[in-house]
């Protein structure tokens, strides 16, 4: 087992060798279509896009209808607390 070495931060020591590496494979660079090309074979991305819009509308509308809540929370909060010590 080893040792905690306080000069490196308390990080256990590695003995022994670095082991087997595993062997590099070459990246395949992959050219990007232009738009022209992706409309003209049928973009089976237009629907995620939709989708992605239509997400984010909700997420707009569900923002604000939370913010409403929210300003009108707590301009009922500041008015309890005033009332209290009126009562």
């Amino acid at each position: 087992m080893a040792r905690a070495d306080p000069a490196v931060g308390g990080m256990p020591r590695r003995q022994g060798g670095r082991g087997k590496r595993k062997p590099v494979t070459p990246v395949v660079e992959q050219s990007i279509a232009s738009p022209a090309e992706i409309d003209a074979a049928g973009d089976p991305l237009v629907g995620a896009w939709e989708r992605l819009d239509e997400q984010i509308a909700w997420y707009d509308r569900r923002s604000a209808h939370g913010k409403r809540w929210y300003q009108r929370l707590k301009v009922a909060q500041i008015v309890v607390a005033a009332a209290i010590p009126v009562a």
